[in-house]
């Protein structure tokens, strides 16, 4: 993937989430969340529509839930994001890292 999506390190934290449990409903992101965070259902469900818009997840609606999944892989986005790191900072250079 060569143009990666900027994430925020909130929607990152999510992502990991959708990432490890995918596909998984909003119900259950909130619960896993609310274990480590003290964010709000609505802030959760912003952070789920941006990185929807952003092209990272997609869901589908099950019933009365809507069911959430990665488009981009964590390992495709980590790598995307070691190079996009290596040529800012060492100009493309990964041995000077």
């Amino acid at each position: 993937m060569s143009n990666l999506p900027q994430i925020s390190d909130a929607e990152f934290i999510v992502m990991n989430i959708i990432w490890k449990y995918a596909p998984i409903n909003t119900n259950d992101i909130v619960e896993h969340l609310s274990k480590d965070k003290e964010w709000s259902p609505k802030t959760i469900q912003t952070m789920l529509s941006r990185l929807e818009k952003k092209g990272v997840i997609a869901h589908e609606k099950d019933s009365r839930v809507f069911v959430h999944f990665p488009i981009i892989k964590k390992a495709e986005y980590f790598e995307a994001a070691g190079k996009k790191f290596a040529n800012r900072f060492f100009d493309g250079a990964v041995n000077q890292m």
